[in-house]
């Protein structure tokens, strides 16, 4: 595929798998997983990030960590409730679940292994 000079906002669509501790299974995990449409920081916009992260500690660091999270999500899909009906992305409930050590996680691992190429690749 040629390379087109890429002017525009860039989004990419990644499975997120969060894997939390079975409450069943001895030393065993459960998988649950969502597809979640990011949206690409620019360099510029991500180093300001950053550079806002200096000094920071506690609270006042989790929640711009979390702002720079917010910040690259355009929407999620196969996102269900307790009850097992579908959930609508909001920025609301992407902050709720930030607050979830596991979902953090698979979260920020799925948004690095897209920016940075890696994962699943197809033929």
């Amino acid at each position: 595929m040629k390379f087109a000079i890429l002017t525009g906002e860039i989004t990419f669509k990644r499975t997120v798998t969060v894997r939390i501790p079975s409450a069943t299974k001895v030393d065993g995990y459960d998988d649950h997983s969502f597809k979640m449409l990011f949206r690409h920081m620019p360099d510029a916009e991500a180093e300001a990030g950053m550079k806002a992260l200096e000094g920071l500690v506690g609270d006042a660091l989790r929640v711009k960590l979390n702002d720079q999270d917010v910040a690259v999500a355009a929407g999620w899909e196969d996102m269900i409730g307790e009850d097992g009906k579908p959930v609508p992305y909001s920025e609301t409930l992407l902050r709720e679940a930030l607050g979830n050590l596991y979902f953090r996680a698979a979260y920020r691992r799925a948004y690095q292994d897209g920016v940075a190429g890696e994962g699943r690749r197809g033929n």
